[in-house]
């Protein structure tokens, strides 16, 4: 017994190890996300500098002094160290990935193109997350315990199909069928209803 409970402890120092890449399968992209920059700035900050901004794009002054991108044989070391970090972090990227959301990214040719599409994939644009958070902060906030009859009214009382008053207590009628009464408050709504006393 004492032997499994080790290997169980070390399995989960193994799975929270600086070296283990966060792996992503689909499911609860916040958390991954989180993760992975922390992984990223923890391995190599540039790492993530080229997720967050971008690859290096070697580039060079040409004859008419206009910006222009270095060809292959003029990149120097220094381009070579920046297009390398950018590498490590695609990788990186890549190997967090299972089949599914590894089809989904393929094609992107940086780390900064996949980090942009797997948040526009399972966050949605800045507009959409906005919008969904100020629902949910408003729908949770005021509705958690109201039940989906009441959602159903609500519906109808925004479309302008049903109208509600508000009636105080005094002058609910309902409470003949509610509530225990008094004799005198039971004739009185009694009355209301349009009953009559069988005696």
């Amino acid at each position: 017994m004492a032997a499994t409970s080790m290997n169980n402890q070390s399995r989960h120092n193994d799975d929270v190890s600086e070296f283990k890449v966060p792996f992503f399968s689909g499911d609860d992209f916040p958390y991954w996300k989180s993760r992975m920059e922390i992984y990223l700035k923890s391995r190599d900050f540039r790492n993530w500098l080229s997720v967050k901004n971008g690859p290096h794009t070697p580039m060079k002054l040409n004859d008419k002094n206009e910006l222009v991108s270095k060809l292959e044989d003029e990149l120097d070391e220094d381009d070579f160290r920046k297009l390398t970090i950018d590498n490590k972090a695609l990788n990186i990227l890549l190997v967090s990935l299972d089949k599914t959301e590894y089809n989904l990214v393929r094609r992107c040719t940086s780390a900064h193109e996949v980090w942009k599409l797997l948040i526009l994939t399972h966050e949605g644009t800045e507009q959409v997350k906005n919008a969904k958070l100020a629902l949910l902060n408003v729908q949770h906030s005021k509705s958690k315990h109201i039940e989906i009859r009441h959602h159903f009214l609500r519906d109808h009382v925004e479309k302008g199909d049903i109208f509600l008053e508000y009636i105080d207590t005094l002058n609910q009628v309902a409470d003949i069928l509610t509530k225990p009464l008094d004799n005198e408050r039971f004739c009185t709504l009694r009355r209301e209803l349009g009953m009559q006393n069988p005696s």
